[in-house]
């Protein structure tokens, strides 16, 4: 049903998110160490 469908979109939402925090904060040490 419907609540299936949005648990599914909520996880890949999640993991999207989830990957994009993973760079920026990968991007922010880096930068902190150049430092």
């Amino acid at each position: 049903g419907f609540g299936s469908l949005f648990k599914f979109l909520a996880k890949k939402v999640a993991k999207t998110v989830a990957k994009q925090a993973a760079k920026q904060g990968a991007k922010y040490i880096a930068n902190k160490q150049m430092e």
